[in-house]
């Protein structure tokens, strides 16, 4: 790897300490910024802030050759349209400006699938694809990804990755996957409606394998990427393959979505009012039913092979929630 001295921000979460291991085993000089203190033990330096506070980014930055920009407003419940777009978009650019003036030259985004125009069904969304995001949090990626795109294209010596992962799971992860494996786990799960969707999500290892490839080819101006692991499943397969994995019992009885869904509205509107994060909405419900089908055919054309298939990120992901994750402590 040409890189020598590396600045990743949301270092204490899930997917930056993951990147900082594997970036650490390259023998990279690592510094973090997070909002939460360390957590990984291979940060030569760490700050703890905002990405929103210049003279901090600032600081972050002396030293490096290159960012990755992980830290963002993301969450699906309580964040408001100013927040994602204070953070996403306002603490994208001030990192960019503390590139641009102290010569860093390599720039790597991590966006979001939520960029693109809802899925209809009618096949894997690729790079090419429509961005008309729905969401707030998917029109402030988009924001930022345009500011880094400009950025890119303002010298002819900088270069930038955008990554648009989908859902990210795997060990140590609390959401997304992770609800679905619990739910499973204590016979809880409700099959409402088919599932026949198809739900593209990506694993951890496979992220992190994904970055490094990439940071080893990354030329000058500016490529858009999505991080899928293919072949896609739908809902129903997934709910199966956790279930084969976990040794639980697989739900048989279906229910209507029309059925459903009231009272999903019903929860939304609770959840609403009391602030509460309930493990079953109207939102989730639709999810479940709702293509997420993406294309990682980009990916692929830069010559990356995924370490790990999609079952396998199930198995490992479902191998820890046994050992370590079903714990109450741990959620």
């Amino acid at each position: 790897m040409r890189l020598s001295s590396v600045l990743v921000t949301g270092s204490s979460g899930f997917v930056g300490s993951a990147l900082l291991s594997a970036l650490n085993a390259c023998g990279l000089r690592l510094s973090g910024l997070d909002l939460l203190p360390p957590t990984n033990p291979n940060l030569e330096k760490h700050f703890t802030g905002s990405v929103l506070d210049a003279p901090l980014v600032e600081k972050a930055t002396k030293g490096t050759d290159a960012i990755i920009h992980l830290a963002a407003a993301h969450k699906d419940f309580g964040v408001s349209r100013e927040e994602y777009f204070q953070v996403n978009v306002d603490g994208t650019r001030t990192l960019l400006e503390a590139a641009s003036s102290l010569g860093v030259k390599t720039f790597v985004y991590f966006s979001s699938v939520a960029v693109y125009s809802p899925n209809r069904g009618t096949g894997p969304i690729t790079e090419s694809g429509e961005t008309r995001p729905t969401s707030d949090y998917g029109k402030s990626k988009l924001a930022a990804e345009e500011h880094v795109v400009r950025w890119a294209q303002a010298a002819t010596d900088r270069q930038a990755l955008i990554l648009r992962p989908t859902n990210i799971f795997g060990p140590e992860n609390h959401h997304n996957l992770y609800r679905l494996i619990r739910t499973l786990d204590k016979g809880q799960f409700l099959r409402v409606g088919k599932l026949e969707g198809i739900k593209s999500i990506v694993y951890i290892g496979n992220v992190v394998a994904a970055t490094l490839h990439l940071l080893n080819r990354v030329q000058p101006g500016a490529k858009i990427l999505n991080l899928i692991d293919e072949p896609s499943m739908t809902s129903w397969d997934l709910v199966q393959e956790i279930c084969h994995a976990g040794g639980f019992k697989v739900p048989r009885v279906r229910v209507p979505l029309s059925v459903v869904l009231p009272l999903g509205k019903i929860l939304d509107g609770l959840a609403a009012a009391s602030g509460r994060d309930f493990p079953i909405t109207g939102q989730r419900i639709k999810k479940l039913n709702t293509p997420s089908h993406f294309s990682a055919q980009g990916l692929l054309a830069e010559g990356f092979a995924a370490p790990y298939s999609l079952s396998q990120g199930i198995r490992n992901t479902v191998d820890w929630y046994k050992k370590t994750g079903s714990k109450p402590e741990a959620a």
